[in-house]
């Protein structure tokens, strides 16, 4: 049944749909993600944004780990399938991290803001994209209800031990111990490339974060102009950093580590520092 259903979307398959379902895959990578939370957390709510952050990591690095244990092979390995755009596809099927990163994101957005229209918006997304990774022929139908059921799993166990955090208060040494000890003791236990690299990022984001806190608070209030600066100088240095590192550091796990980790403090407490410099955001400090 599966595999019918597969079929079906290969044969109806033309150039048109092929580049609209790549470009609404897209909507559900962890690239497209970090483009958003980190627009929210410069420009919107930089609180909001640390809890995406929080969500859509811990969602990608389950996912990760829900692939190795069901160890499930791709449509794209069947003789008669002819899937699309399989460089979006690395490692096992189950279940779509596409799917699940953008029904954790989206659900979680629900549960802090509750307005129709951010229903009407995170719904038809995560529709789309769950639908573009069958139409590409890269996931099996379970894996994208795989995805849905452990996305919104996610997205209301985040909620919950988020909200049990926030009570607490930690002092900053606290914090940034904890923001060191918690993702490397995941990376021990769990250590593949594509971990390193979230939990690289994670842990650069944390320390950021609880620095932000104590030396700068910056506000993300400011015109609409300045926001327009504000993100583009922030994107722009992001990328240039994780291309530029890439060029000049050594291949090994090690670096991976201190770029992704790099990144992690460009986003949280360096971007806002260079912002707060050049007059773009203000301080409450």
């Amino acid at each position: 049944m599966q595999m019918d259903f597969l079929m079906y979307l290969q044969k109806i398959s033309n150039p048109v749909l092929d580049n609209i379902f790549i470009f609404l895959t897209n909507l559900g990578s962890e690239t497209f993600y970090i483009l958003v939370i980190t627009f929210i957390y410069w420009c919107v709510n930089k609180h909001l944004g640390i809890r995406l952050f929080v969500v859509t990591m811990a969602t990608a690095l389950s996912n990760s780990f829900l692939k190795d244990l069901f160890h499930t092979q791709r449509p794209i390995f069947e003789e008669n399938i002819k899937s699309i755009y399989v460089e979006s596809a690395p490692g096992y099927s189950f279940p779509s991290g596409h799917t699940q990163i953008s029904t954790s994101f989206w659900c979680y957005l629900m549960t802090k803001i509750k307005e129709k229209t951010i229903y009407v918006i995170g719904s038809i997304i995560i529709i789309l994209v769950a639908f573009s990774r069958l139409y590409l022929r890269v996931h099996w139908p379970i894996d994208v209800i795989g995805g849905l059921f452990f996305g919104i799993i996610i997205a209301l166990l985040s909620h919950h031990i988020i909200n049990k955090i926030s009570s607490f208060k930690f002092n900053y040494t606290f914090a940034v111990i904890l923001s060191i000890i918690i993702p490397s003791f995941l990376l021990l236990i769990y250590p593949t490339e594509t971990n390193v690299k979230m939990l690289a990022l994670t842990t650069g984001g944390f320390i950021g974060y609880f620095s932000d806190k104590k030396l700068l608070n910056f506000s993300v209030s400011n015109s609409l102009f300045k926001q327009i600066i504000k993100y583009s100088i922030g994107i722009i240095v992001l990328l240039g950093i994780k291309t530029v590192l890439k060029s000049i550091l050594p291949s090994s796990v090690i670096f991976q580590y201190i770029r992704y980790l790099i990144m992690g403090i460009w986003i949280t407490f360096l971007s806002p520092l260079l912002f707060i410099k050049l007059k773009i955001a203000n301080s409450h400090n």
